[in-house]
């Protein structure tokens, strides 16, 4: 059997110390592997508590403990930065002593240190660090030990974690304090006995598939689905609402809930039962925590009374309610805060504090208090507070908001009242058939579309009267619906209205439906699009004719922005500029060659966006670019202005070239661009990509190096934009490679050179970018006749 390797070894002696021992253990097992497989001077274990970090395990002298905890609970130098995730590594004397000043041995003056994050579940979980008496930079194989070990440690300290918040959740499952379940979807999966009795149901009904919908009234399933939504986006959720137990009966009940997995969405509950008058008792008189913390951002209103009706705690919802703030309720009187409501809430209070039975789903109607008062409809249940004598101490009132509800239904019944007219005048047709097809109703505007008149069409079905092909195709529709409940939506149907003139119309058959929920009929909506139709199409063409000539004005706005190329003696040069294609056509690509100095000055760049703002990037960098060469600045230093010129209200990249027109030396510098292609007379291609360079605008402060190579006669140099290459399938390495042959498989003068390119490059995919493209050749010496 093979040895070992190390990763394996550390391996074993983690888990060996994580299956038997506590964090402390742990730690210092960690540590031991660590200073010793590092031959580190000394090191520490340290475990985030909350916004602090825990020193758990070292090996510092005595009193180094309490200076680095102490370092590291203030969050700062090189374990406070570990702690939020950074890899520290103080490979120089003056940063050591920066992190660790006065904390011996880690700083022992010209020492070397490292601190590595505990990172597992998402989350830091602590630090790793060790530190040696020699200066200079940490060896890669200590990182990666280091980073191993780190790992390791994170992985148990999560299991850890995990297996205590199971344990938790176990405990509450097997009590009968509250109710458990998790659930996928819709669906409860498991459930604990204390749920079961919660809504009267068997184990069996849970495993035969039981929905939370099934449980809930139905008009709490809408903000029942609200409330699954924000635990599927990641929040929670807590509301007072009820259940349907089993005989019937209605449970109050206040339920919190979270998500464990989105795809599938995975979600656990827990669920406490309201209706219990000792339970509701230690709620309102001892569990003032819970109310505190699960009441008083619920969205119903929670308040309770004493005997005498008057207030000892209401949450924001029932003040927002009232109109008052929380603090103006205390100790009054329900009617002084609520006058108008005394005559329909006082039988039920005192019914509720006399007798000790619950009253529900009461609507109320009356004038909020404060100083805009408004006129509210509410939907109210009154529960009894006893106390463990039996003797009622008080009422819980439970407040729905359904002033929106009832304001809605007022408006629907006086909509009602016009309903007929409505029918009768407007432009759509619409129409009611019977479970057979026939009609039973329709209005002028949909006979209007037809060839018969309104009298004739009662009792007969579709296809006899509207004539082929709109009459089949409309009974097909009908049929459909009929048969399978589902509405047919948005169908186009062309057919002749009552003057022989062709009609074009979209059409929506739906259902209609008993209180039993039996399909009686289907209803017909039909709007006539013909004179849409006849102006979208016209639009259309105008449109059409629009762009194209836009577009060539935009096209030859963008060839005047570009520079026309003048060709310097010894070379061959050729560029190419390709709109995207879209509306927006004129981009921040371009290109520019000049002579300066004896010297050929090419540059390629590219203006982040399109339209009139890359055009203004673009401007102000290649003007820029220049500028500074013909001013003498050598091409790192311009590189070096054009960010600072740019930073803070642009950003682009570029690449910068001259070349000796009589040695062919070639300088170059790189701003964030893609590499230049050169390919050798041979046919070899390289790139120029190093030394690399940041891109222009993103920092006021960034440098710039320049690279240096040689164009002999007869190389080809060839930059381009990122438009030339990137594809919406593929990597940028695949890319680069497939131009690298293209110019490789090749020898041909840049404008030959430059169609091959581009018509390899736009037959691999669509271009999803502009692209710009500037070659240059040097010229071959011309032979002596």
């Amino acid at each position: 059997m093979p040895e070992p390797t190390r990763a394996e070894q550390l391996a074993d002696a983690v888990e060996s110390t994580v299956a038997a021992s506590s964090e402390q253990e742990l730690a210092a097992e960690v540590l031991q592997q660590a200073v010793d497989g590092c031959s580190a001077a000394c090191g520490l274990v340290a475990t985030v508590q909350g916004d602090t970090l825990r020193v758990v395990a070292s090996d510092g002298p005595a009193g180094f403990v309490e200076q680095v905890g102490d370092r590291a609970s203030r969050g700062d130098g090189a374990l406070g930065r570990a702690a939020a995730g950074e890899v520290v590594a103080c490979s120089s004397p003056s940063e050591h002593r920066k992190w660790f000043a006065g904390q011996e041995p880690w700083a022992p003056g010209e020492g070397t240190s490292i601190a590595v994050p505990i990172v597992a579940g998402g989350s830091v979980l602590g630090v790793l660090a060790v530190a040696w008496r020699a200066p200079g930079p940490v060896e890669p194989a200590n990182r990666r030990l280091l980073a191993a070990l780190a790992t390791l440690t994170g992985q148990a300290l999560y299991r850890a974690q995990l297996e205590e918040s199971a344990t938790v959740v176990d405990a509450l499952y097997a009590s009968d304090a509250v109710g458990v379940l998790f659930g996928e979807g819709d669906t409860i999966e498991d459930a604990n006995d204390e749920f079961l009795r919660i809504v009267g149901r068997r184990r069996g009904d849970v495993e035969g598939g039981l929905s939370w919908r099934e449980l809930t009234p139905s008009e709490q399933l809408l903000s029942g689905d609200r409330r699954v939504e924000a635990v599927r986006s990641g929040g929670g959720a807590t509301l007072i609402k009820e259940y349907i137990h089993a005989d019937g009966h209605v449970v109050p009940v206040l339920v919190t809930g979270c998500g464990l997995s989105v795809e599938p969405f995975r979600w656990f509950s827990m669920v406490l039962d309201l209706s219990d008058r000792e339970r509701l008792h230690d709620l309102v008189e001892t569990e003032a925590t819970i109310i505190t913390t699960l009441l008083e951002s619920a969205p119903v209103g929670f308040a309770v009374l004493d005997r005498e009706l008057r207030y000892l705690h209401v949450n924001e919802s029932m003040a927002e309610l009232n109109g008052l703030a929380v603090g103006d309720h205390r100790d009054r009187h329900i009617f002084d805060v609520l006058p108008s409501m005394r005559g329909d809430l006082e039988p039920l209070l005192s019914s509720v504090v006399e007798g000790g039975q619950p009253v529900r789903d009461v609507e109320t109607f009356g004038a909020t208090g404060g100083e805009h008062p408004s006129r509210r409809h509410g939907l109210a249940s009154f529960f009894p507070v006893v106390n463990t004598a039996g003797s009622t101490t008080g009422v819980a009132m439970v407040v729905m908001d359904v002033s929106d509800r009832k304001r809605l239904e007022d408006e629907l019944a006086a909509t009602a009242q016009l309903l007929e007219a409505v029918v009768l005048s407007t432009p759509v047709g619409l129409a009611l058939v019977d479970d057979q097809g026939c009609f039973v109703r329709l209005n002028e505007a949909l006979s209007d579309l037809d060839p018969v008149e309104v009298p004739e069409h009662l009792g007969r079905r579709v296809e006899e009267i509207v004539p082929a092909p709109a009459g089949p195709a409309l009974a097909g529709w009908i049929d459909t619906v009929l048969r399978t409940g589902e509405p047919v939506l948005s169908e186009e149907l062309n057919g002749i209205d009552a003057a022989g003139a062709k009609v074009d119309a979209v059409v929506h058959v739906y259902p209609v439906r008993t209180d039993d929920d039996h399909i009686s009929g289907a209803g017909i909506a039909l709007i006539d699009v013909t004179e849409r139709n006849r102006l979208a199409r016209s639009v259309a063409a105008a449109l059409e004719e629009r762009i194209e000539a836009q577009g060539a004005v935009l096209d030859e706005l963008q060839h005047l922005l570009l520079p026309q190329l003048s060709v310097p003696e010894g070379f061959e040069v050729d560029a190419q500029y390709r709109p995207a294609g879209s509306l927006d056509r004129v981009g921040g690509d371009w290109y520019d060659c000049f002579e300066h100095d004896g010297r050929v000055v090419l540059t390629v760049g590219d203006g982040v966006g399109h339209g009139l703002p890359a055009v203004r990037v673009m401007d102000a960098a290649r003007n820029t670019i220049r500028a500074l060469v013909i001013a003498g600045h050598d091409l790192a230093a311009t590189m070096a202005h054009t960010n600072r010129v740019l930073f803070g209200t642009d950003v682009a990249t570029a690449y910068l070239v001259a070349v000796d027109s009589a040695t062919g030396e070639l300088e170059f510098v790189l701003g964030g661009h893609l590499p230049p292609m050169l390919r050798r007379s041979d046919g070899t291609v390289e790139e120029l990509s190093s030394p690399r360079g940041t891109i222009l605008g993103a920092s006021g402060t960034s440098t710039y190096s320049a690279g240096r190579a040689n164009l002999a006669p007869g190389d080809t140099l060839v930059l381009y934009t990122d438009g030339l290459i990137e594809r919406r399938s593929g990597t940028l390495d695949d890319s680069l490679r497939r131009l690298k042959d293209v110019l490789g498989q090749v020898d041909l003068s840049p404008p030959e050179l430059a169609e091959h390119v581009l018509e390899q490059s736009l037959a691999q995919d669509s271009t999803v970018d502009d692209i710009c493209l500037l070659i240059a050749k040097r010229s071959l010496p011309q032979r002596r006749s």
